[in-house]
């Protein structure tokens, strides 16, 4: 949920914490339906670093009004937890690019990057992480058992059920119900 902190200023509240901001331009609100963008526009923020920034993407692949999410394998950074499905841009690698990679590397399927989000400055990291919404076009779900260790399909009320989840949740599906679930 958003609550307003300061003109053009909300938060995102998880459990009674802050776990991330958006600023939007003046004259616009989370009930508009635009997405957020990095330049130029709102820009989700959980907490800052000062360290140099790495760029990484997420994939949200929806079907029947239910979105996917993955476990993170034990093994991997953040093992345990439930998130979106994504990964790390590679060096000279658009980030759209890398979605498809990534989801390809990880589920066996392609997708087609439709929709960007906007971004979100990961919590206790250097990442920034582009979210686009994807089509599956082609291919069967084939796990990479090194780093997903389960799959689920849940309604955006549900994605919060699944526990350990990771911060950055809160802000995708902020940003879902901000107009772009579909």
């Amino acid at each position: 949920m958003f609550v307003r902190t300061l003109p053009g200023v909300q938060a995102v509240l998880f459990g009674g914490s802050i776990v991330g901001m958006a600023v939007f331009p003046e004259g616009r609100n989370r009930s508009e339906s635009r997405a957020p963008r990095v330049s130029g526009g709102a820009f989700p923020v959980l907490a800052s670093s000062a360290a140099r920034v790495r760029r990484g993407v997420i994939g949200i692949l929806s079907r029947n009004s239910e979105y996917l999410l993955i476990k993170r394998a034990p093994g991997v950074p953040k093992g345990g937890c439930w998130c979106f499905p994504g990964g790390h841009v590679e060096r000279n690698e658009t980030p759209r690019k890398a979605v498809r990679r990534e989801l390809l590397e990880e589920l066996g399927i392609q997708v087609e990057p439709t929709i960007r989000l906007g971004s979100v400055r990961v919590h206790d990291s250097r990442h920034i992480l582009v979210v686009w919404k994807v089509d599956h076009v082609a291919g069967v779900f084939r796990l990479a058992e090194k780093e997903i260790a389960d799959i689920a399909w849940l309604p955006l009320d549900g994605i919060f059920s699944m526990q350990p989840g990771l911060a950055s949740n809160a802000v995708v599906v902020e940003m879902l119900r901000r107009g772009h679930a579909k």
